[in-house]
Formats: C-alpha cells, sequence, structure tokens
C-alpha cells in the first residue's frame, strides 16, 4: 500500500535556499519533525524532485536489494567529476563495476598490511612530535587541524611512499578543502552556479584544481619512468591490469583514482578523529576504560591487523563515535526507473536523499540515540542487518577502504592517549558544520598534557 509522503512546497524550497546551504542538518531535522515522518519530498530547482529519507528499508533496498536501479545522482557525480575526476567515486554502471573490481585486491589484506607500517610510523612520529613542535610540556591545539594534518600525510606516504613532501602534502590539502567548500555550493545552491560564473569563482577554483592535476601527474609520471618500487597505493595502481586487454589504466584514469582516494581518505578520518576525542573528554568514564586498555598494549615488537582490530574498547569507541558523527551524513542516489520500497513511490529520474545522520540518531532504531555509549556495540547487529548503521555506506558501493580508515582511527587513539592527558578548552562552543563531510564548524581546542 502507498504511503502519503510530505512535500515541501518548490517555493518553499526556493525561499529556503540560503538557509539549507547555512545549516542543512537542522533545516532537514525541522521537516521530519514538523511532518512527523521519516521521509519527505522536496525540490531543488523546477525539475529536481528529491526525497529525503531516514527510513533503513528505504536505504537497504536502494544501496543493496535493488542497487542496479540507483546511480550517483547527475548532481553529484558530474558536480564531483569536474574536480575529482571520473573515479570511483563519481562513476556509474559498467564503467564503476570494472575500476571496482580492478582496484579493490589493493585494499586486500596482505596489502594493508604493508600499508600498516607506513601508516604506524606515520601516526606514531606525527603524535609524538606534537610536544617537541609546540615546546611545552602542556599545550592547546585545534583539534580538527592536526588530525587534518596527520591524515594528509598518513594518506599522502600511503600513495607515494617518500616521493612527496612536507610542503606539497600542505598543499595538497589546502586544495582539498577549498574544492570541498566549492562543492558544497554547486550541490546544495546549483540554481546560482551563474552567479559563481559571473563574480569569478568558477574559475578560480578550476584553478587550484589543475595546479593539483599537475602535481599529482608530476608524481605519476616521475614513478612510470623511474621504476622505482615502493610498495604504496601508487604502485598498486600502476601494476594493476583489466582483464579484458591486459593493460593498465590510462595516466587520466591513475590521476583520478588517486584524487578519488585522497577526497575520500583524508578529511572524512579527520573529523571522525577530532569527534572522538571530544566525546571522550566528554564521558571521563569511556575515557578512562579506553585508556586502561592503551596502557595494557604495547605495539614495540611489531604490529599486525590482527591485534588492532581485537582491542575491544577500542572497537566499541570508534563505532559510537561514527555512530553519533558519520563523516559522510547523507548520500544520494538517483532512479533509473519506477519503483516502490516500503510503500513510498518512486518515479524514474527522482533523487533519493538517504539522510544517515537521521539513521544513527533515530530513536526509532537506537535506545538513548543522543546519549554516548560505547557498549551498545557489544553485538555489530547493527552493522550486519538492518541499515541502521552507515558510516561508510552501504551495499556493493561500502567504501573501499573502511578497513584502512579503521586501521587508521584505531592507531590513533592509541597514540594520543599514549602519550598526552586530554582535556576539552571549556571556553568554546563546538558546532557543527556539514559540508560533504561532517566538519566542526570552528574546530575543536584541545589541551594537550605529556604523560610522565
Amino acid at each position: 500500500m502507498e504511503k502519503p509522503i510530505p512535500s515541501v512546497s518548490l517555493l518553499s524550497s526556493l525561499l529556503n535556499a540560503k538557509k539549507l546551504y547555512n545549516n542543512p542538518i537542522q533545516t532537514i531535522e525541522d521537516h521530519l519533525k514538523d511532518f512527523e515522518t521519516d521521509s519527505f519530498r522536496t525540490y531543488m530547482g523546477a525539475k529536481r524532485n528529491i526525497l529525503i529519507s531516514q527510513n533503513n528499508k528505504l536505504a537497504k533496498h536502494v544501496l543493496q536489494k535493488n542497487h542496479k536501479n540507483y546511480h550517483k545522482s547527475e548532481i553529484q557525480s558530474e558536480i564531483l567529476a569536474r574536480f575529482l575526476g571520473k573515479g570511483l567515486l563519481t562513476i556509474n554502471g559498467s564503467h564503476w563495476l570494472k575500476q571496482r573490481r580492478l582496484i579493490q585486491p589493493g585494499f586486500h589484506k596482505a596489502n594493508l598490511e604493508s600499508f600498516l607500517k607506513i601508516m604506524h610510523l606515520e601516526i606514531k612520529n606525527g603524535i609524538e612530535g606534537l610536544a617537541t613542535r609546540y615546546q611545552k610540556e602542556k599545550f592547546t591545539i585545534d583539534l580538527n587541524h592536526e588530525m587534518a594534518t596527520l591524515t594528509m600525510n598518513v594518506v599522502s606516504r600511503a600513495l607515494f611512499s617518500t616521493q612527496v613532501d612536507q610542503v606539497e602534502i600542505q598543499f595538497i590539502g589546502k586544495s582539498i578543502d577549498q574544492l570541498q567548500l566549492a562543492l558544497s555550493k554547486d550541490l546544495r545552491l546549483p540554481m546560482f552556479g551563474w552567479w559563481r560564473h559571473l563574480v569569478g569563482e568558477e574559475r578560480a577554483n578550476n584553478k587550484i584544481a589543475n595546479k593539483l592535476y599537475a602535481l599529482i601527474k608530476k608524481k605519476i609520471d616521475y614513478r612510470k619512468q623511474n621504476k622505482e618500487v615502493q610498495g604504496d597505493l601508487l604502485d598498486m595502481l600502476l601494476q594493476v591490469r583489466y582483464e579484458e586487454s591486459g593493460e593498465g589504466m590510462s595516466d587520466q584514469q591513475l590521476l583520478d583514482e588517486i584524487l578519488v582516494l585522497y577526497a575520500a581518505g583524508y578529511e572524512t578520518t579527520a573529523n571522525a578523529l577530532a569527534w572522538t576525542f571530544k566525546l571522550l573528554c566528554e564521558h571521563p568514564e569511556h575515557h578512562e576504560a579506553l585508556q586502561k586498555e592503551v596502557d595494557s598494549t604495547d605495539f614495540s615488537e611489531g604490529l599486525r591487523m590482527e591485534t588492532l582490530f581485537s582491542l575491544p574498547m577500542t572497537a566499541k569507541v570508534s563505532a559510537e563515535s561514527l555512530r553519533l558523527f558519520p563523516p559522510i551524513w547523507i548520500i544520494d542516489r538517483v532512479a533509473l526507473d519506477e519503483d516502490e520500497i516500503d510503500g513510498i513511490r518512486i518515479h524514474k529520474g527522482d533523487i533519493i536523499n538517504i539522510y544517515i545522520l537521521g539513521l544513527h540518531r533515530s530513536e526509532k532504531h537506537w535506545k538513548n540515540p543522543l546519549e554516548f555509549n560505547p557498549d551498545r556495540f557489544e553485538s555489530d547487529t547493527h552493522m550486519k542487518t538492518d541499515f541502521t548503521y552507515l558510516p561508510f555506506g552501504g551495499g556493493p558501493r561500502l567504501c573501499i577502504g573502511y578497513q584502512f580508515a579503521k586501521l587508521e582511527i584505531n592507531l590513533t587513539l592509541h597514540y594520543m592517549l599514549k602519550h598526552y592527558k586530554l582535556r576539552l578548552d571549556p571556553k568554546q562552543t563546538v558546532l557543527l558544520k556539514p559540508l560533504l563531510t561532517l566538519k566542526p564548524k570552528a574546530g575543536i581546542r584541545m589541551i594537550l598534557e605529556k604523560r610522565s
């Protein structure tokens, strides 16, 4: 039986476009509350019909059961592709499947073990070096900035090993930040694209993107010419071959996939870490429990994936933090054909926005959903069955690097708590800034004190 789905009028959508851009989560939450529903329709321009939903049955159907009928929308794939190229994040259909099958082996256990050595060294040195850099026993940091610096270093070393220097890493991070802001405007306010073109924003962003492309292309060319084997992600990408032809990826495809790995593997993990440390500082009982686990764990005799994934408190803390603050808080798909899901009628061309943050914080699916309670993850049922927990997406397009991200999060938690006492600066109010990822609006100031 078809359900009546409430709608925000086209006029109201246009009048509130600025509000949606500045505070999309509050706007969505207000509509869900006013309509007393888990799904509602709205508009983005006169011809773009959008269904925003935190219905887990719909999420499972769209992302898994009938995923072939749902592609990344043109809004997302075309806009993202302008800056990030045609890689795994932006492509659809047979092209996506071909690339996924090609790259997936690079994230199998044997390769992750190799990347773990690079990751371990970068995170250990980066965190130990904070006190040296600030030259104090007790100092205040912008946690989000430091985590972004750390994760950018990790993904850069995993991709290019020693072939990239610190100045280049900083340039890549700054460029991706600027392009993400531009992409957020294009995604939420496409109707004002003409204005951004007129005032030169689009031209400036294209200039940034071209400089970024040129730097990465230079790295690819150098590696191909010198044929050095570094055991990093670039080596893996250069070595893979398509089954049909036996040929490797073109330079353009290599560039596109590297840009996607940067975009997907840098800020998402940094944000996840920043929110996790904030939550730990606000909940001393869980902080203390994790501290005991960290102090009883020693990585000096070598480190393997199984060790990192077998730490129960670390796993529960990171899982619960990702529930409350999923790095990707909303994802979209477009319907290729008519469909019906849990009584919700889907028309060909409808854009489906799956509101992951809403699913993660729904009273329907979680007891006391706004409470930080790592013990709710004693069992991983939510992650395996009902699509109420989607920090890395779900279905065939589950994030290809999710295990890489989990290793990175677990290692960073370990070394931060191993070396420092953590306390939030009480003179701050931390607010959400939802762009493509879920960021803190003005960073998070944290006081670190070296442990004796």
